[in-house]
């Protein structure tokens, strides 16, 4: 369903004016994080991964999973976010040395989940360089650690890996082959995968990046320009590949608003399907079974407007890019949007809902309730405080609809008998259960 649309004065068309609700639920998908294990290691290989302004100026903020995030989410209506490991670093790291490390890495990410079973959820990292132990690993996070699917980050460099193709490149995309076990642990657990950028290859930061002044070069390698055009590219690789032919339940999520693509697809699409006859439908087509996007470090309306009407609310999900961009950025964007209720709830909320298989607002993620699970063949494990909070409300719930049950039978009972209205008010209302019991005796 895409919205409505009205002219204004100049003959264009807009969407309808916004109906925002201030108690509509937001969840969040892109949001990074970092664990000191991660942190550790990073600085121990390589610490200048860490030294540019763009990590630097958010580090605290990273490495954040318990007060302070949480008081940045509520101070932009944030109630969920889905969190990923911001991975600069991450891929120069062995085969041997990531599989431990993504281990750890997950497992404090599930921590701070447990922690806060109604705020967090959680993407797996993996160790791609040994596909066949990152399919493993994924199987982990999801049926042990209750994560909702998976992030992966730009290409893999060999350099320390499995011999993974006979190319000759020393970066690969996540269309080589060597890489189905991570895509087919994917479609049988049925989860989605985040496709998210990263820093390019060395080779081609030095030819399309070196020479410019100060930290333009860099800037424009990454969030400036480059990661998000290599990203569009990676996706588009992943469709001419075959891939979703092979897999055609995979679902993958893209970021900042489709990374260009939503702007180019006609024409991308058109010169692509032509010379792509092993496909099963047109490229672009791929949009509307296979691929969604998020609005993550986006917040202005024409890249918004373009992507609705080229790709459809079904496919659209809300996201901050926290800490590299402000929630209340984010807050101020939806504020903004000229959507109706419906769609705007599609945004925020029942699309990334309803992909992810994330419970409704105010219950526990998929992470905490298999921790519960875990717990129970754990007897001298105690109950989390939301665990105990939703027993109590339940037996509440139980003893008052009991003595309402009670009060009404006795009325009804002692009417039977002649009582007068005020024996019946005074002995039904005061004493309900005492009363059930007096005239259940009578009647004997």
């Amino acid at each position: 369903m895409r919205p409505s649309r009205t002219p204004d004065a100049t003959g264009a068309t807009l969407l309808r004016p916004a109906c925002i609700s201030s108690r509509m639920r937001t969840i969040t998908l892109e949001e990074h994080f970092y664990t000191e294990s991660f942190l550790s290691a990073v600085r121990n290989r390589n610490p200048d991964a860490l030294a540019p302004p763009i990590v630097a100026s958010v580090l605290p903020k990273l490495t954040d999973l318990g007060p302070g995030r949480i008081a940045a989410m509520d101070e932009a209506g944030v109630d969920l976010q889905v969190l990923s490991l911001a991975s600069i670093g991450f891929d120069s790291f062995s085969a041997a040395e990531s599989i431990p490390l993504a281990r750890d890495i997950n497992d404090e990410l599930a921590a701070a989940i447990r922690t806060h079973p109604t705020r967090f959820a959680g993407f797996a990292t993996l160790p791609v360089k040994d596909p066949s132990m990152a399919a493993k690993e994924l199987e982990r996070c999801i049926t042990q650690l209750g994560f909702s699917g998976v992030m992966l980050n730009g290409t893999t460099s060999i350099a320390g890996a499995p011999a993974l193709s006979s190319s000759s490149s020393t970066s690969l995309f996540f269309d080589d082959p060597h890489f189905l076990p991570i895509f087919e642990a994917a479609v049988h657990l049925n989860v989605p995968v985040y496709l998210h950028p990263a820093p390019p290859p060395t080779a081609v930061k030095q030819v399309y990046y070196a020479n410019l002044p100060g930290e333009t070069g860099n800037l424009l390698s990454i969030a400036g320009w480059g990661w998000h055009s290599e990203t569009a590219l990676h996706t588009l690789r992943l469709i001419v590949s075959g891939l979703f032919d092979k897999f055609p339940t995979l679902q993958l999520i893209i970021g900042h608003m489709g990374e260009g693509l939503p702007y180019w697809l006609l024409r991308s699409s058109d010169m692509l399907s032509k010379a792509s006859s092993h496909l099963r439908q047109p490229v672009a087509d791929y949009f509307r079974t296979n691929i969604h996007l998020t609005t993550s470090g986006f917040f202005t309306q024409p890249p918004l407007r373009c992507a609705i009407d080229v790709i459809g609310m079904d496919r659209l999900m809300y996201s901050v890019d926290y800490p590299f961009a402000s929630n209340a950025a984010g807050r101020k964007f939806l504020s903004e949007t000229q959507l109706s209720k419906e769609d705007l709830a599609r945004l925020t909320h029942r699309n990334a809902e309803t992909l992810l298989k994330l419970p409704p607002a105010g219950t526990e993620t998929q992470a905490s309730r298999t921790s519960h699970s875990n717990n129970a063949s754990h007897p001298t494990q105690s109950l989390s405080p939301s665990t105990k909070s939703q027993g109590e409300s339940i037996m509440r719930r139980i003893l008052f609809w009991s003595t309402l049950a009670s009060g009404a039978v006795a009325a009804y009972l002692m009417s039977r008998r002649g009582a007068s209205i005020t024996e019946i008010a005074k002995n039904s209302i005061g004493n309900p259960v005492g009363s059930l019991v007096n005239e259940l005796k009578q009647v004997s």
